[in-house]
């Protein structure tokens, strides 16, 4: 559930610790329904246990989209090109075929925080390959000046 919307964000997403708070929130209830397994009946126990399920999956999935950003990494390209020509300049995306080279995410994960990094767009600019760092919060993008291997792109690669 939690990981269908990572694909279109290009895996900026932290969706690891949205299955363990699930598992958390239906984890304990399930313990204790164990617990009174003597005092109620098995029905009793499974409607309880499926009600749960369905508060905390509905709870925690709401929270999950209602916290999405708000540009995909297609948008973020659109507007890159958008505010180029705009300003006048020449720009060609190049879009790269791994996802690793499509984003940059920190390495420290803050818990229940869903956008854990920035996209990576790569242009062709004045015929040198240079890379803006995108904030799919926001909508700011920055020049990625620091060095890392393989960045920005060779001129032919891409998809």
């Amino acid at each position: 559930m939690f990981s269908l919307p990572n694909r279109k964000y290009e895996f900026v997403l932290n969706a690891e610790h949205y299955y363990i708070l699930a598992l958390v929130l239906i984890g304990i209830p399930l313990l204790l329904l164990f617990a009174w397994r003597n005092r109620m009946s098995f029905m009793k126990r499974r409607l309880i246990l499926l009600a749960i399920a369905f508060l905390s999956f509905g709870m925690i999935g709401s929270y999950y989209i209602a916290q999405l950003p708000g540009y995909t990494y297609e948008d973020a390209v659109r507007l890159v090109e958008r505010e180029a020509a705009a300003a006048g300049r020449s720009v060609e995306v190049i879009v790269p075929k791994t996802g690793s080279d499509r984003a940059l995410t920190q390495g420290e994960q803050p818990w229940l925080q869903l956008v854990i990094g920035k996209y990576a767009i790569h242009v062709r600019e004045g015929g040198t390959g240079q890379v803006y760092l995108f904030d799919p919060e926001s909508g700011t993008y920055e020049l990625f000046t620091k060095q890392r291997e393989g960045w920005p792109l060779d001129l032919d690669e891409g998809a």
